[in-house]
């Protein structure tokens, strides 16, 4: 599958998920900070992916970079009405996000296009 990550184990815990290559560590930017990528286009079909479970691995693959700077680029491209997760969802993902996972998150990007 296009984005997904060659040394990807089916014994990884968040396989189910991190098959899709929504979530990708994309190195580090000029300051020396860890880079990770949400790319929305990578998002299969609402009914094919668990949000919940979406939203405990992006916690469990920042948890590996809070300690130090870093910097989410989300890409919004690519979400449409089978993909994208409701709002309620969304309010209660961002409540999730406690002062650990903001205190080091030195840039957000977000990426999207115009028409």
């Amino acid at each position: 599958m296009a984005g997904q990550d060659p040394a990807l184990s089916t014994s990884h815990p968040f396989y189910d998920v991190a098959r899709h290559g929504i979530l990708q560590v994309a190195g580090d930017d000029r300051f020396g900070r860890r880079v990770v990528t949400f790319s929305c286009c990578r998002m299969p079909p609402s009914h094919e992916l668990d949000h919940q479970r979406l939203l405990e691995y992006l916690k469990y693959t920042l948890d590996q970079y809070v300690e130090n700077d870093y910097t989410i680029v989300y890409f919004h491209y690519g979400l449409n009405s089978r993909n994208k997760p409701s709002l309620g969802w969304l309010q209660s993902a961002y409540k999730e996000f406690d002062r650990k996972y903001k205190k080091n998150l030195k840039a957000l990007y977000v990426v999207h296009p115009t028409s």
